[in-house]
């Protein structure tokens, strides 16, 4: 069994400063629930799609990476989380995940860029999953898990991944908001069919607040950050709203496929 903490914070893209004590202050909290692992959006520090992600993105190792570090081991707690990463003349949408003793056992850079956004961040080239004491964790950061491109989510179900985090930012418009339309189907599909195929849990963290800026400017994250288990159950929903900050309280039961390799792909085979 693990009990996760699903961090739903207000990331403002204009305050690097705000949003790190924000991230401070949940993964204590989380800990304080009696969290084992703590999950935060995509790109918590400086916001997703911010065209001034440059300025104020880090190396990993770096300053952030080892201050969650420092949390992690201070808080005996993991931590998944997403940040800007800074590698020479290149930023990558990046998500690290952290043991309780403040080492990082995975960094992942998103594949699947959104269009528009391919002159803000550079193209991940590479995917993995770590083995921790709780099974076989995976990292892969929002459009990743989109029904279009589930050959990622696939990729870290053949390597075993057990359980599959998605740091992410799940923004709409002001008129789907005041339409009063319903949101989330678009991630309940492809995470169940890769839980059921896998029978890997896979949970969804979104951010709320403002994008003030580029290319997505004016548009709203809304939380409604999602969890289905090993079995392809809805497990957990957070609050929609631009305001619905909020700390989810999960617990999982983590399983594992016996099956892999051919005799996976004729198991699953349609």
């Amino acid at each position: 069994m693990i009990r996760i903490g699903m961090a739903q914070i207000l990331v403002c893209p204009e305050d690097k400063e705000r949003n790190l004590k924000k991230i401070e202050e949940f993964i204590r909290k989380a800990s304080q629930e009696g969290c084992d692992l703590v999950l935060l959006p995509e790109c918590s520090d400086l916001g997703w799609a911010n065209p001034y992600a440059g300025e104020g993105a880090e190396s990993v190792p770096g300053p952030l990476s080892g201050h969650l570090g420092s949390l992690a081991k201070e808080e005996k707690i993991y931590v998944a989380c997403g940040m800007t990463e800074r590698d020479q003349e290149k930023l990558y949408n990046t998500a690290l995940l952290i043991d309780d003793t403040g080492r990082i056992l995975l960094k992942h850079r998103k594949i699947n860029l959104l269009t528009g956004i391919e002159d803000v961040y550079a193209v991940g080239n590479s995917l993995g999953v770590a083995d921790t004491k709780f099974g076989k964790i995976g990292l892969a950061i929002c459009a990743d898990n989109l029904e279009e491109s589930a050959v990622i989510g696939h990729t870290l179900g053949r390597m075993g991944c057990q359980l599959l985090l998605s740091p992410s930012s799940w923004a709409v418009t002001e008129r789907f908001l005041q339409e009063g339309r319903v949101y989330g189907d678009e991630w309940k599909k492809p995470y169940q069919m890769l839980s059921r195929t896998y029978r890997m849990a896979v949970v969804g963290v979104s951010n709320v607040g403002e994008i003030p800026f580029g290319v997505w400017q004016d548009r709203c994250c809304i939380g409604n950050s999602i969890a289905a288990d090993s079995e392809g159950n809805i497990v957990k929903i957070l609050p929609f709203g631009r305001t619905a900050e909020t700390l989810g309280i999960l617990e999982l039961e983590l399983q594992k496929n016996e099956l892999s390799g051919t005799a996976l792909a004729e198991a699953v085979a349609p």
